[in-house]
């Protein structure tokens, strides 16, 4: 059987490494609300969506 440490360890990247990934789509889509592009979508999308 791994060691406890071991365990902990892999838990504890495991958990940065989904907390990085879900918090990097809003620290990109903050920097990215002024681009016209984006604005463009946000309005049109809805419509297209459904």
């Amino acid at each position: 059987m791994p060691d406890p440490r071991y365990l902990l360890l892999a838990v504890a990247v495991s958990a940065a490494v989904t907390w990085a990934l879900r918090a990097l789509p809003f620290t990109v889509l903050a920097s990215l609300r002024a681009s016209r592009t984006v604005q463009y979508l946000g309005a049109r999308m809805p419509a297209g969506v459904m």
